[in-house]
Parts: C-alpha cells; structure tokens; sequence
C-alpha cells in the first residue's frame, strides 16, 4: 500500500526512481525514497527469510532491522521455532547467551536448517517443539515433566550424539535416522528413568511419559528412550524381533532397520521405527502393529505420533485413570480413550447412571495365519450428583442402586453374535450411591480375529435395582453400554 511497485514489478529496490511513470503516471520509488518509519512497515510486512537476505544487501536495512525490530524478531523467533523467550532459545542452540531475537532468530535458523522439510525451513524442528510442548504443558502427572531430557534445559541430545547413535545401531550405511526422529530427539532426549526400574520406586516405574494401563496382572507404562538407551539396547531388540517376528522379518539386513523408541519398563511391549520407511510399529508377541495410520509423508510418521498424543493430552483424549481417583502414579495410566470422537470409547447415561466404556490394544499376532488382537478395555460406573439430576425426570433420579447383572453381545469379524450373561462383574456386585468420590471401575480383556467383512464391536447392558439387592427400594432396570468397535487398523497406537 505504501510503494506498490514493490508488489508488482521486479525492480531495483536499492536505486532511487527505479520505475518511472508507474500509478497512473506518477514516479515511482526504491526502498531508499521510503523514511525510516515507512520503511520500517514494509520491513514487518516480509517473512523471515526475504528480512534476513534484505538486511544482507542493505546496511540501512539491517540497522532498523536490528535496533527497531526486535518485538518482529521476537515474534517470528516464536512462530517458527516456539521460543518465546532468550533462554530457551539459548538452550535450543547450546549458546550460552543470545542478546537478542534477531540473534536467536539467526542461529535457530543454522540449528534447525537441516530439518527443512516440503512445507518450509525449519517446519521439521519447528513441528518438534511445538508437540513436545504440547506433551509438557498437558502431562496429567505433572512429575512426569522433570523427568523429560528437554532442550530448554540444556539436555536435548546434540548433533555429534545423534551422529554416534546412527553409527552405532547398524552396520548397514542404508540405516539412517530420519530427520524427523533427529528433530525430536534435539527437542526432547527421552526421559531420565530406567529401563530396569526398582519395584519399590514408583518414579522408575510409573512415570512413563507415554502412558500405559493395568489389566489383571498386566502392568504397562511407556517411557521415552533416550539416545544412550536406544544406542544400547537396539541389538538387543533387533535380536528378540528376528527370532520371534519370522512373519514380518525375513532376514538380517531389514532387521537392522529397526531401532526401539518407547516401551514399557523392562523393554516391555516395544514400539519400533523403522528406518528407511519412517513408519512406527507396535510390537506385539509375533506380529507388529503400526502406531501410525497411513501417511502422505511417511518419513515424518513419527514426528506425527508425537504431535498426536499432545493433541489427544491436550483435549482431553487420555487422562488419569479414574479407577485410582487421580493418586499418583497409577493415576497415568491413560491410554484408554476418553473421548466421543473415539471408536474405542463410549459414554451413556440411562436414568442417573453413567456408563463409561473405552478400549486399547494391548497385543496383536499371528495364529494359524490369521491375525488377532488383544484389547483391554475397562468401564466406569457412577451415579450422576445431585447437581446433574436436577435437570431429570423425578422418576429418574437415584440416590443408591447396586448392579445385579451383566449382559455383552459380542460381533465378531464373520458378522455372527456371540451373547455372555452372567452375575455381577468380575465377581462382585457394586453399590453406586450419590456423592461418592469415585467412581466403580473394572477392568477386563477380549480377544478378536480379523479376516472377515465385518468390524469386531462389544456392546450390551447391565441389570441394576434401586436400592441394594437385599433391600431394594423401586424396580430393576436396565443400564446401556454404548457400542465400541475393536479397529484391526486403530490409527495411532500408545
């Protein structure tokens, strides 16, 4: 709006007058003919890219530049890195003193060159500590953060280490990190706990970043992997895959593309990159799994699984187990859905009693050529509060009812139905009464085939009295358990 030809012509920007008779044949101007208050709004009007070049040609630019601009700086420092202060990004670059975001812009912009990607410099670093952020700023055990080798405190790994580790995992010059995984890593170096945790710990144990979940006596809870871990333990991982994955690893050489970056403790139900394709998978017994669905830019699918679990942190996806009433460090165990916009959950209320019902994938492996998945899945029984009655029928409103029955009709992949019926849940049948803290959870497992036409699903209802079964109070009824559907490809996996 100030000098159109700007926008419109190729001219020499630096000459006085460079394009005549322009605008209804008035004389048109070079950036030299602009005050410096003018040129000051044209500078904020370029990207950071034409800013850097034009402060290279133009020792005028680059003084307005570098003494008027700093809130610019400062603004472009944040959007395309995330840095929103000096120290961090000091600690992003591992110089010990930036003065200034013009500085900073400068050498976050030589740190993070090499993780150009096809949608602009820098978006493969920039996508790195925006979902690692996403990740700390959400974490529901907010210990969990102290534990995570970040950047802004100095300990993402470097380039010389992320050079050592691609040396160190395979002897194949095909087995290179992608430079999506070597962004994360600069951002977030895993977490500061053991693979081989002390029982009596619970820091060790349950602040796996990733969360995990508890059925029967199956306990599980994913830790990052740092670059000393995975340099470590790959041959290990990559040995146990060959032996006991002779359906998805046929030989040496593709082993090798495999290095761990997550597991539960123990180097439990590993997830896997591989290499050359990008993609993650989750280990089951015999049979992997990918944690991400398919891609148009499968070479970042790891940097997408990250970003993902920060989104679902974020709304509300995963959280503390209810079951625990939020104590640490059981209370992490989120990786059952809770959330509406899941096929792996449900959430129902029949007169004043909520159901909540959700699903995740716990193992998948071949048998008899047919693949299987095992899927825990966990429900939630609570009486609405007086509150939340308020707004009901009078008929509806419950002050205590206790559960006297289960009914499932299970569809299975061929489109058959299967019914279970049976007494209680888990032999127990519980009171649900009006204020109470928490609410009654249960969990339990089932185990689905794949093949067919149809996707496996659960869903059912259970028999509740008003009152308690010695004494009830009004009449039975029943409680609706929404559907939920066991995916045989569930997207991404945690």
């Amino acid at each position: 709006r100030i000098c159109p030809p700007l926008l419109f012509h190729k001219v020499n920007l630096m000459e006085p007058g460079a394009v005549e008779g322009i605008g209804g044949g008035g004389r048109a101007v070079g950036l030299t003919d602009l005050s410096d208050d003018e040129l000051i709004i044209v500078l904020q009007l370029l990207d950071p890219g034409s800013l850097s070049a034009l402060e290279r040609a133009s020792s005028r630019c680059w003084r307005l530049s570098a003494n008027t601009l700093g809130k610019q700086w400062k603004v472009n420092v944040a959007r395309v890195y995330g840095v929103l202060s000096l120290e961090e990004a000091s600690a992003l670059t591992q110089v010990p003193e930036i003065q200034s975001f013009r500085e900073a812009y400068g050498l976050l912009w030589m740190w993070g060159g090499r993780y150009a990607s096809h949608d602009g410099p820098a978006s493969l670093i920039s996508r790195a500590i925006t979902s690692v952020r996403m990740i700390r700023d959400n974490m529901p055990l907010r210990p969990i953060v102290k534990t995570l080798k970040l950047a802004w405190n100095g300990l993402g790994a470097t380039e010389q280490e992320l050079d050592a580790l691609e040396r160190s995992i395979s002897e194949s010059p095909a087995a290179r990190l992608p430079e999506a995984f070597r962004a994360i890593l600069r951002v977030c170096n895993g977490q500061d706990v053991p693979l081989q945790p002390n029982p009596s710990n619970y820091a060790e144990v349950g602040y796996g970043a990733m969360g995990g979940y508890v059925v029967y006596s199956q306990f599980i809870n994913t830790r990052l992997w740092s670059c000393a871990q995975i340099g470590s333990f790959t041959p290990k991982i990559q040995t146990i895959l060959l032996n006991h994955s002779p359906g998805w690893v046929t030989d040496n050489e593709e082993y090798r593309q495999l290095i761990p970056i997550s597991s539960s403790i123990k180097a439990m139900r590993p997830f896997v990159l591989h290499l050359r394709t990008g993609r993650v998978y989750m280990c089951g017994i015999t049979h992997p799994v990918a944690a991400t669905p398919a891609s148009d830019h499968p070479e970042n699918s790891v940097l997408e699984w990250y970003e993902e679990f920060g989104r679902r942190l974020r709304d509300g996806y995963f959280g503390p187990d209810p079951s625990h009433g939020g104590r640490e460090p059981v209370a992490h165990y989120h990786n059952l859905p809770r959330s509406i916009t899941s096929r792996q959950f449900s959430d129902v209320v029949t007169r004043a009693v909520r159901v909540t019902f959700s699903a995740s994938l716990t193992d998948a492996s071949q048998r008899d050529g047919v693949q299987v998945m095992d899927w825990s899945y966990s429900l939630a029984f609570s009486l609405l509060s007086e509150e939340e009655q308020v707004g009901l029928r009078p008929e509806d409103r419950l002050v205590s009812v206790q559960l006297k029955s289960r009914h499932w009709r299970m569809k299975n992949d061929d489109g058959s139905v299967e019914a279970v019926d049976g007494p209680g849940v888990i032999g127990e049948y519980p009171i649900l009464a009006i204020g109470d803290e928490d609410p009654f959870v249960y969990q339990s497992r089932t185990v689905c085939k794949y093949g067919g036409e149809e996707v496996p699903s659960m869903h059912g209802h259970f028999r509740f009295v008003e009152g308690t079964i010695d004494d009830p109070t009004g009449d039975e009824f029943n409680v609706t358990c929404g559907e939920i559907f066991f995916d045989g490809e569930p997207g991404f996996i945690y």
